[in-house]
């Protein structure tokens, strides 16, 4: 017996050296009090790693009734040796934690990257199984956590998940993680402050971090899980950031996957690949809130992407979906931003993919494109992919594109049977682009390769903010163009609907070739049947263009061989170059005006808007040839005249200008009204 007390009283004195460790810990620094947990007489001094080994849990059997109760560190390590030797019998039973537990001091984590703590955790689990059980923290902390790993040099599958658990296909909630740090370099890993992965079968669940995470250039890594499972009502409070070049899949409660409910983020993630404040790449996410700053390549409020490629049957799930979430952080990215969702796309025919009832608020930030709601969609083959009853509430600037909802809808998309809708949106905030492209609702749209039985869809949409740019405006959409050189065969109800979308936002251009309509700037899609119906537009649309008479003396001196236009219309500013006038593409004349069987319709469409460009006409270069014309119409402000569509306007009103059709070389079109 004396020797046993001796043993003990031993470990008590060697534990006694650790600087504020939690029970259970062994160091070669600082010193402990028994009160603050060194090992007790009731436990065996058994070592695993920095830390010592209680020989029981406080109390318990292990049942949902009677669970393992923790109430210091030695017995939280005594579940990781369970765990670590897979031992059935622990890693899937029921534990709770009667008491805060500390695994380091915590003065100073912050620092911990280059000033380390004097003991390291090992993931529980990350050697063996998954934890199958259920741990529940009852509101209580674990901190003090520290790890510091590089996968890289290890290229062990079990080895490569890092956080409280390795990986978790049970249940942890009501959990606290508080004042700690998480180091893992490398390309190769999933980090996490609760689990590095969860299984589809796992479940965290009401759990708050406030860790320091820092990754290297290759991983998923989130505030709670790294990778995967079902993670609802949780909050991330702490820092995520990535301190090494490469492409790493961030986010404020997971880093890539699971489904995500009723969770907010009101931490900072920083990254180079795909951020999101809630999660880096996204399957599911449902009521979720961000709050915190988010950045990286490309980057959103609630998620950096969701993509899917493959094919159905080698898919986990066929929907993804972001559903009533709402940003409030500020969104800043190098290649698209977006206050919800920064890119979203798909190769795959068989997915859905949806963003609805999701609200903005945030500062969103990208010179090269950047959106209330989403950043880019990029389609090889897409299913059925929708935006619906979002709204944008913030003032958006960029450097080149920004869109109150999408800014780029680009690639090959719609490509394949491509059935894609943008529904119900709402911009409110004012959209400036310093750049080429600014738009009410969707920004730019181009369409490559050979896209057959296409949908786009743009209903029921509604901007009320300043639209303004420097070339390209439109109060819902602002630029369409496409690569595709002759006319596609396709079905008779595939192509571009733009119905029942209301404008009532100024519309401005400010170079001197400039385009803005009230609801498209620019159209220019080729030989694709496209309709603009039942749509309004009561917002002015102007040009603010301007020259001192020292740059008129200039411009009248190089002698311009071409005219730069300025094009106004109440609903689309010009009829873009580049596209097929008939189905023999062999006609370019004025007969194609009001044609009969037109590639484009306007129909039921009104604008009462005031439309306004400054006149430049008067000034000539030296062979008299003019350099800025001016064309202004209620409905269309010009239809490139050689090589554009046929298209028809069929009972559409128009204030604010003398023509219908801007350009007065071809036949007016629409009604005059003098009041709306």
């Amino acid at each position: 017996m004396k020797k046993i007390i001796a043993m003990i009283l031993s470990a008590a004195m060697l534990c006694g050296t650790l600087a504020g460790c939690g029970s259970g810990q062994k160091s070669d620094a600082g010193k402990n009090t028994e009160a603050a947990g060194s090992p007790s007489q009731e436990t065996a001094a058994y070592d695993y790693g920095d830390y010592y080994e209680a020989a029981s849990f406080a109390g318990g059997s292990g049942t949902e009734a009677d669970p393992y109760q923790i109430s210091e560190t030695s017995q939280l390590v005594l579940l990781a040796r369970k765990m670590a030797e897979g031992d059935e019998d622990y890693t899937g039973a029921h534990y709770i934690l009667t008491a805060d537990i500390s695994l380091n001091e915590t003065d100073g984590f912050e620092n911990w990257g280059t000033a380390a703590p004097a003991c390291v955790w090992e993931p529980m689990g990350r050697t063996a199984a998954a934890f199958e059980g259920v741990l529940d923290g009852q509101g209580h902390a674990i901190s003090g956590i520290y790890i510091h790993a590089d996968p890289d040099t290890e290229k062990i599958a079990a080895h490569n998940h890092y956080g409280l658990f390795a990986q978790v296909s049970g249940t942890v909630k009501n959990l606290k993680i508080e004042k700690s740090y998480i180091a893992v370099s490398g390309n190769y890993g999933s980090v996490g402050a609760i689990a590095g992965q969860s299984t589809a079968e796992g479940t965290i669940e009401n759990c708050v971090s406030n860790a320091m995470i820092e990754v290297g250039g290759g991983l998923n890594a989130g505030g709670i899980v790294g990778y995967g499972g079902i993670i609802q009502d949780c909050e991330f409070l702490g820092t995520l950031r990535q301190t090494e070049d490469g492409w790493c899949q961030l986010g404020g409660i997971a880093g890539d996957g699971g489904t995500i409910r009723g969770c907010t983020n009101s931490g900072s993630v920083s990254g180079k690949g795909y951020s999101g404040g809630i999660v880096g790449w996204a399957d599911i996410v449902e009521d979720c809130v961000n709050k915190g700053s988010v950045s990286g390549d490309t980057a959103g409020g609630i998620a950096g992407n969701m993509y899917k490629a493959g094919t159905g049957l080698e898919l986990d799930v066929t929907e993804n979906a972001i559903r009533s979430c709402v940003n409030e952080g500020t969104v800043s990215a190098i290649t698209a931003a977006g206050g919800i969702l920064g890119k979203m796309g798909s190769s795959e025919a068989d997915i859905s993919m949806h963003v609805t009832d999701c609200e903005n608020y945030g500062l969103v930030l990208c010179d090269a494109a950047n959106a209330g709601i989403l950043g880019r969609m990029s389609v090889e083959q897409a299913g059925v992919i929708t935006i619906e009853n979002c709204v944008n509430h913030a003032n958006l600037t960029g450097g080149d594109k920004v869109g109150g909802i999408i800014c780029e809808i680009v690639g090959s998309a719609l490509h394949q049977e491509g059935d894609v809708t943008i529904s119900g949106c709402k911009n409110e905030g004012d959209v400036v682009s310093a750049g080429m492209y600014s738009g009410g609702v969707v920004t730019y749209l181009l369409l490559t390769n050979g896209e057959t039985d296409l949908k786009l869809n743009i209903a029921d949409c509604v901007n009320t903010g300043t639209v303004t740019s420097a070339s390209y405006a439109g109060g819902i959409l602002c630029f369409s163009s496409s690569a595709i050189l002759s006319p596609l065969n396709i079905s008779g109800d595939s192509g571009i609907t733009v119905k029942d979308c209301v404008n009532s936002g100024t519309v401005v251009g400010q170079s001197e070739n400039a385009y803005a309509g009230g609801i498209a700037g620019n159209f220019g899609v080729r030989g694709i049947r496209t309709l603009f119906e039942n749509c309004t537009n009561s917002g002015d649309v102007k040009l603010e263009f301007s020259l001192t008479p020292e740059e008129i003396q200039a411009s009248q001196e190089a002698g311009f061989t071409m005219s730069i236009s300025q094009i106004v219309g109440g609903i689309v500013g010009r009829l873009g170059e580049g596209l097929l006038l008939t189905t023999d593409h062999d006609n370019g004349s004025a007969v194609n005006v009001n044609a009969e069987d037109p590639w484009i319709v306007f129909r039921n469409c009104r604008s009462s808007g005031m439309l306004t460009s400054t006149d430049y006409s008067e000034y000539v270069t030296g062979d008299g040839k003019q350099i800025w014309k001016s064309y202004i119409g209620g409905i269309i402000g010009n239809a490139s005249a050689e090589d554009a569509y046929s298209f028809r306007v069929e009972n559409c009103t128009y204030t604010g200008a003398d023509r219908g059709l801007g350009n007065p070389e071809y036949p007016d079109v629409g009604q005059a009204h003098t009041i709306f």
